[in-house]
């Protein structure tokens, strides 16, 4: 090759390499933006990352860019960002989810995807789900809020979605109760307003079922206060305990307490919770079996 073509061929690489680097120049640069103070930027900022890498390739960057948020925020990070992946590149993406983030990445995309096809997709997802871990309850808590997309967020709806709950097949208690607490966690999400959500209205999200899923739906009941106060721990869980005492049915009371041990197990270094959610030892008693029930399950995930 003589010397003019080999000088043609460098000035083709350089302006080749110069194209491949300039569509990877983001018009959003600097830190990656607060997920909960700039909603609108960090749409924008993750948005132009997937369009230049492609979700897969972007996902990791997200985990470690956002790896010491508070899992509050992690969950609805991934969450947004797995839709904004969906819309992209469709429902062969979920290929990228993981358990990071509480499986929120999973969840949106059950959402998504049943809400889109319809229950024929549970068996495809029902077999994505790990069973005997802590695990199992994201999984199915998120086949739970896609049922919830699909059924709709009218009068009804909720009951709906707990029958085509109950017509699933469990491999554990665990997976039934998660995939009817992610059906309550959607429908209250849309159907009454979060995180200012007033107190009779947390009850009366359970009181829109019949009595014969009333217990698996008062369990899922205190999650709420983990949306309306994500960071402050001890007063979640003191105002958890309020909202059960506030029921007016002794068995619903015991399962909402039931939920609250479940939901203290992700907190192993607050070991004292169940003893801070009431002044009443049989319902402290309650928390701690469920807590401990709970625990049964994280050892092994």
């Amino acid at each position: 090759m003589q010397k003019k073509d080999l000088i043609l061929v460098a000035l083709f690489i350089g302006i080749l390499s110069l194209a491949v680097a300039g569509h990877y120049t983001f018009a959003k640069t600097g830190p990656a933006p607060d997920f909960l103070g700039d909603p609108k930027g960090f749409k924008t900022y993750w948005q132009e990352r997937i369009d230049a890498l492609g979700g897969e390739a972007a996902y990791p960057l997200l985990l470690k860019t956002y790896a010491s948020t508070t899992p509050y925020a992690q969950h609805r990070i991934a969450h947004t960002f797995s839709g904004l992946v969906y819309e992209k590149e469709g429902a062969k993406a979920i290929s990228m989810c993981d358990d990071s983030f509480g499986y929120g990445c999973f969840h949106e995309f059950a959402i998504r995807i049943i809400g889109a096809r319809g229950i024929s997709a549970l068996q495809e997802l029902e077999a994505a789900c790990p069973v005997g871990s802590s695990a199992e309850i994201s999984c199915w808590s998120g086949i739970g809020n896609g049922i919830q997309e699909y059924v709709g967020f009218g009068k009804g709806s909720l009951e709906k979605a707990f029958d085509i709950c109950a017509a699933l097949n469990f491999d554990s208690e665990l997976a039934k109760e998660s995939c009817y607490s992610g059906a309550v966690i959607h429908y209250g999400k849309y159907a009454v307003s979060i995180p200012k959500l007033p107190e009779g209205q947390l009850v009366d999200v359970c009181k829109e079922v019949s009595e014969k899923y009333a217990t698996l739906c008062y369990r899922g009941l205190p999650i709420w206060l983990l949306y309306s106060q994500p960071d402050q721990v001890d007063t979640q869980f003191k105002d958890m305990g309020a909202l059960c005492e506030s029921l007016l049915t002794e068995s619903h009371i015991r399962a909402c307490f039931e939920g609250i041990g479940k939901y203290t197990a992700y907190h192993p270094a607050r070991n004292y919770l169940c003893t801070i959610v009431s002044d009443n030892p049989t319902y402290q008693k309650i928390c701690e079996e469920r807590r401990q029930w709970m625990n049964s399950f994280i050892v092994k995930s």
